[in-house]
């Protein structure tokens, strides 16, 4: 069975200068209908779209309106995931796997949801803290940031 694989990359725009979902949709139409086809060998349509790495660019930490700004970057990748999904695969979205980047980590939501625990001040009480730290599945995570160095 021959098969090919739309993989695509880094969706993030830049926020300075964002380019619309329509001209990118439009070019992988173009290079998939027009180029690919013209290729010899023949560059099969594609039978499933991996997005790997950034979906959204995201929201600097501390951001005050970090939820708003990440709504609106996740309804804009969402848009063009669904034409991709229109395009290629006649609307059926489970024939594109996405696999989030760095970008796509909301730091303002993990810092929001995040507790100082202050280091404890006997020995005993330090190795029970670094054992529950290194435990398999541990709830806890290091980080080298004091409250006051955020």
């Amino acid at each position: 069975m021959k098969f090919s694989i739309l993989h695509i990359s880094d969706l993030h725009r830049d926020l300075t200068n964002e380019l619309g979902n329509t001209p990118l949709l439009e070019s992988l139409v173009r290079d998939v209908e027009q180029r690919y086809a013209r290729n010899n060998p023949r560059i099969l349509k594609p039978s499933l779209c991996i997005v790997s790495g950034d979906l959204v660019y995201g929201a600097k930490a501390g951001s005050p309106n970090f939820a708003t700004e990440l709504t609106r970057q996740y309804s804009q990748a969402n848009e063009i995931l669904v034409g991709i999904a229109d395009r290629f695969f006649e609307g059926n979205r489970n024939r594109i796997v996405l696999v989030p980047g760095n970008h796509d980590v909301s730091y303002n939501h993990v810092i929001n949801a995040s507790q100082e625990i202050p280091i404890p001040a006997s020995a005993t009480e330090r190795d029970t803290l670094v054992a529950e730290l290194f435990k398999h599945r541990s709830k806890l995570r290091w980080s080298c940031h004091t409250s006051s160095s955020r």
